[in-house]
């Protein structure tokens, strides 16, 4: 019996953390929800670093750090290259995530006024380290559970994704994006005690920006994953103020609900955020109320660094 349940609480606890975003709020870690997004920025490079503290005793930190830059080409379009590390300690589940993309945007034309869409087409393979810590679920069990020398086991596996993004910008400050993102192309096995090959995902998001005066702006945004009888749907709601492209004061808030863990086990989170951005620097902090398992309160900071600046057409990107 608690072998059956140890394979099941395995089984669980694997599915859920492999096809879940280390981050709750996507603009913090943009890299990380598309590979489109790499070299998707009104500069040269951009470093991003994340940190996230569940407020519940014994649950998972998770630490994240990406470089992206972008490679400007003579006839407008551009070619991004990005590498990103993820670390989730703490939990049931110890990992660590390497990942590199690449990004070829197509530029699609525009005007010098303002007028700008692209097309782009991304890839990315990320090595997966995972390590499930059999003391703490020997505990959680009644500590009846074997265990191995050091208390942990192993798994490490490949995935693969591919994205496309449209995205443009307008007159008057107009801004918009939708994309898709497929996963899980290989259909890695993520199983630690018997195989449990990962199955095919897909992803739609998409944002915008409306003006609602000079320098006052209202941001929609919405993202969808489906992974066979799963659904993981975001949304939210913010306002951005700024002052001739120098200072940016943006708050507002996502909700989600996925059933990933079974199809009866729906949970629910809320987030609010705020960014404040300043030339070429930004922090973002987002504060996290979940509902179920897994998805617990944290406090999530983010800090975005860009240097350089851009070229010709290849400025006009919207990153919201």
């Amino acid at each position: 019996m608690k072998a059956h349940l140890l394979y099941l609480f395995c089984l669980i606890i694997t599915t859920t953390h492999a096809q879940q975003t280390f981050f709750s709020q996507p603009n913090s870690f943009p890299t990380n929800v598309s590979p489109a997004f790499v070299g998707a920025i009104n500069a040269k490079s951009r470093l991003v670093v994340v940190y996230r503290q569940p407020n519940t005793p014994n649950t998972e930190q998770r630490y994240g750090v990406s470089y992206d830059q972008k490679n400007v080409l003579p006839n407008g379009d551009y070619m991004g290259l990005g590498a990103s590390l993820g670390q989730q300690v703490g939990g049931f589940l110890n990992k660590n995530v390497l990942k590199g993309a690449v990004a070829y945007a197509k530029y699609l034309g525009g005007t010098g006024k303002g007028n700008a869409q692209y097309l782009v087409a991304s890839a990315d393979i990320a090595y997966h380290q995972h390590a499930l810590d059999l003391y703490k679920l020997s505990a959680f069990f009644n500590n009846n559970l074997p265990l191995t020398a050091d208390g942990l086991l192993r798994k490490s596996f490949q995935d693969m994704s591919i994205g496309a993004l449209w995205f443009a910008t307008f007159k008057k400050g107009h801004r918009a994006y939708v994309g898709a993102v497929w996963h899980h192309l290989n259909k890695p096995d993520i199983g630690f005690i018997e195989p449990e090959p990962l199955s095919f995902g897909y992803t739609v998001h998409t944002s915008c920006e409306l003006p609602l005066a000079k320098q006052l702006k209202f941001v929609p945004i919405a993202i969808v994953t489906q992974q066979g009888k799963t659904t993981d749907i975001k949304g939210g709601l913010s306002l951005k103020i700024t002052a001739e492209d120098t200072l940016g004061i943006q708050a507002g808030f996502l909700l989600r609900y996925d059933n990933m863990v079974t199809p009866k086990m729906a949970r629910q989170m809320f987030s609010a955020f705020f960014n404040l951005d300043y030339y070429q620097s930004s922090i973002r902090v987002i504060f996290d109320v979940g509902s179920a398992f897994t998805l617990n309160n944290a406090l999530e900071i983010a800090y975005i660094r860009l240097w350089g600046a851009p070229k010709r057409k290849s400025g006009r990107v919207p990153i919201f």
